[in-house]
């Protein structure tokens, strides 16, 4: 019991902070003030983390930050809501393990592409 407390200590002690910035912007050509709802995840064992979450509109850059202390780095993703093509529509972008502060550019994301889900999935997994 005592081992397990001191190793318990020693992960909380030794918990760094790791960012994560994500820009891009979000085109829609059906709907031209469109509002799309991005949520700033970090995946976890038990319970995955909201780490920002925003409105934006296409055609708006947008930037959406978050922070989160791991001790072996963090698993961060990104959830796209929108109704481009007048269905609701999830898209997950899965960033992989990361390690300190990382920028990524999404670029331009096509909403109105009916292969967007599977097109950014996987893409900025190293």
């Amino acid at each position: 019991m005592f081992v397990n407390i001191l190793i318990a200590l020693a992960l909380v002690v030794a918990a760094n902070a790791h960012s994560i910035t994500v820009r891009g912007v979000f085109e829609c050509d059906d709907d031209k003030r469109l509002p799309v709802f991005v949520k700033l995840m970090e995946r976890d064992s038990f319970h995955d983390d909201l780490l920002k979450w925003k409105q934006v509109r296409v055609y708006d850059d947008f930037e959406i930050k978050g922070t989160e202390d791991e001790a072996f780095g963090f698993t961060p993703y990104l959830e796209i809501m929108h109704t481009c093509r007048e269905i609701p529509e999830t898209i997950i972008v899965n960033f992989g393990t990361r390690v300190g502060d990382v920028e990524i550019d999404l670029g331009n994301v096509y909403l109105d592409d009916t292969k967007i889900k599977e097109k950014m999935f996987n893409q900025f997994i190293l």
